[in-house]
């Protein structure tokens, strides 16, 4: 074989070789990636805060405290009505319950 083919050869063999590391790089890419989205997801749904993966925020949402602000805005949410007649629901709903805790404290005596 000439020099000249071999020389040939070992350029197409290194063209080759850079396309694979580029596509094995675009793959490591893509999964690390998804990963990361996989992870931060993990964390929302858990309500987590990692300082690795949200550098960007520089507080916790978990130890967040709402401003004023917000807080009103919250309030104005729902019409008054609502409001009366969700606490009556939630009174009677607790008031049942410790009944029923009395007598179930009662026939185990």
């Amino acid at each position: 074989m000439s020099k000249k083919r071999e020389v040939r050869k070992f350029l197409f063999l290194i063209r080759y070789l850079i396309e694979e590391e580029l596509e094995c790089k675009s793959i490591c890419d893509i999964a690390r990636r998804e990963l990361e989205d996989s992870i931060r997801q993990a964390h929302y749904d858990m309500n987590a805060w990692d300082s690795h993966f949200d550098a960007a925020s520089q507080e916790s949402p978990c130890n967040k405290k709402p401003s004023d602000k917000e807080e009103v805005e919250d309030k104005d949410d729902h019409p008054r009505w609502i409001k009366k007649v969700y606490k009556k629901i939630a009174l009677v709903t607790q008031i049942r319950s410790h009944k029923t805790l009395m007598r179930k404290n009662q026939k185990s005596s």
